[in-house]
């Protein structure tokens, strides 16, 4: 089970000691290792992943994402690294499941949903969310705070569950593959 209240505290001590910083001058500063590897636009085309060998991590991002997506993916897989998922083993690799989000029941989409929980906290402010949903759709509000609709309803249902939302109503169904289905042309960037 997921622990949403963990997620918030963790995003919170994340944006105090990393504020200011992009997603890539916090991966290397946690001593990662970042890769931009070619994976394709297209849709499904893999968007990213983090690898643990031994002691050495890796983020490696889809190079033909426009940039300010792949700093969104690199937030992602470092949430990954922040939630301890790579700790348990010598040699990892996370990537992207397909199992509805409602329905997930294996470790591997757990590990995902927590990571996108967490990205999902750490990029969007609770209060401008809260005033974006209140004045437009989800779709708009999205585009308004930068964000993939997959991001924003992460935040909206972590808000629901830690009751920072009163009611949330479930209007699509996310599943733990968002990122590897996820539109990025829609994005619209400041």
């Amino acid at each position: 089970m997921i622990n949403y209240d963990m997620i918030v505290e963790l995003a919170a001590s994340m944006k105090e000691e990393y504020s200011g910083l992009t997603p890539e001058a916090i991966i290397r500063m946690e001593g990662i290792q970042l890769l931009r590897y070619p994976m394709g636009d297209f849709p499904g085309a893999l968007k990213g992943f983090i690898q643990k060998n031994n002691r050495s991590h890796t983020i490696v991002v889809n190079s033909d994402l426009h940039e300010h997506v792949q700093d969104k993916i690199m937030i992602h897989e470092l949430s990954h690294y922040e939630l301890g998922h790579t700790k348990n083993s010598r040699k990892c690799t996370l990537t992207d499941t397909s199992i509805s989000y409602r329905r997930d029941v294996t470790h591997a989409a757990h590990l995902e949903n927590e990571a996108n929980f967490l990205a999902a906290e750490y990029m969007l402010d609770t209060e401008k969310t809260l005033a974006a949903i209140h004045a437009f759709d989800l779709a708009s509000a999205a585009m308004e705070l930068c964000v993939p609709l997959e991001f924003l309803d992460y935040k909206l249902r972590l808000l629901h569950h830690t009751r920072r939302l009163e009611t949330y109503r479930d209007c699509f169904s996310i599943s733990s593959d968002c990122l590897l289905k996820m539109k990025t042309d829609g994005i619209i960037i400041d």
